[in-house]
């Protein structure tokens, strides 16, 4: 199949992971930075003599590439260079540049699902309350400060908590109303675990629902209990926390517009947020 590499040139240490990319592929990496990224991905999309897109990159870089698979048909590819790599990892792809090239040469396609608010794609989740307030006073830092990401997400994570931002919110979950005042609001794609060890992972990605998770703790020292039960695989034993899996779902605030982290990334979204699963969407090079 005819493919295209890009990478968001932005992203640290790009130099060098391009020219590895472009030795382990033998084809030339397409390169833009910020807002130019957008632009590339859409033109890339738009030509009729691409078949895949294989995107270097982390979670959100994958997340923008994505869109514009599901959008266009195209085939996605993933070369992970990022931090934490979520979705990559949930669809098996290996860690190791040289692996991952190796998958993409095989050219073995599987379809998995992704999530869509407000006709905007997801490939993990999207989070409303703490964490959006986080990323916001994390990124305020990094540039007044000068800070490195995961010191500035530190400092930006005790400072929300003191805040506890709190969203009085209607879910409507297949249908079924509720009704909660709460800090934190969690909806991904395909059903994270929660068991001890498997916390944020990801069994599989074609089950075609959405996780749902909501807290309804009202204090910081109720959050931070929540996140103890959380680090030893308690979570879903908590009288505080609700789960659901769904296949649609609306949100509906008082808000016109909702600050939101979609697979990372700090967006703005209007209020009600509409959810739903897009089983099948996506077509990856997967081993």
């Amino acid at each position: 199949m005819r493919l295209v590499v890009v990478m968001n040139s932005a992203a640290g240490g790009a130099t060098a992971e391009q020219r590895a990319v472009e030795r382990a592929l033998q084809t030339k990496v397409l390169t833009a930075t910020g807002t130019e990224l957008p632009v590339l991905l859409r033109h890339v999309a738009e030509d009729d003599g691409c078949e895949v897109i294989v995107v270097c990159g982390g979670d959100g870089t994958v997340s923008l590439v994505a869109a514009e698979c599901v959008r266009t048909g195209k085939v996605l590819g993933i070369i992970p260079t990022g931090t934490l790599n979520h979705f990559a990892q949930d669809v098996g792809i290996p860690a190791q540049m040289k692996d991952a090239a190796r998958v993409i040469v095989a050219g073995r396609t599987s379809l998995v699902d992704v999530g869509e608010v407000n006709g905007r794609i997801f490939i993990n989740n999207v989070s409303l309350g703490v964490y959006p307030a986080a990323l916001r006073e994390r990124d305020r830092r990094q540039q007044r400060f000068g800070w490195g990401k995961w010191g500035a997400m530190a400092a930006a994570s005790v400072a929300v908590l003191r805040q506890l931002p709190r969203h009085r919110v209607r879910l409507v979950i297949d249908e079924c109303p509720l009704d909660r005042k709460t800090p934190f609001v969690f909806v991904g794609n395909n059903l994270y675990e929660l068991g001890f060890g498997e916390m944020g992972k990801r069994g599989a990605l074609n089950a075609g629902k959405l996780s749902v998770f909501v807290t309804h703790h009202r204090s910081r020292i109720g959050l931070l209990a929540l996140a103890a039960r959380a680090l030893v695989g308690r979570l879903d034993e908590a009288s505080e926390f609700d789960s659901f899996q769904a296949r649609q779902l609306t949100l509906q605030c008082r808000r016109a517009e909702l600050e939101a982290g979609l697979d990372g990334e700090l967006v703005r979204l209007r209020s009600p947020l509409r959810f739903r699963i897009r089983p099948g969407a996506l077509s990856v090079l997967t081993p």
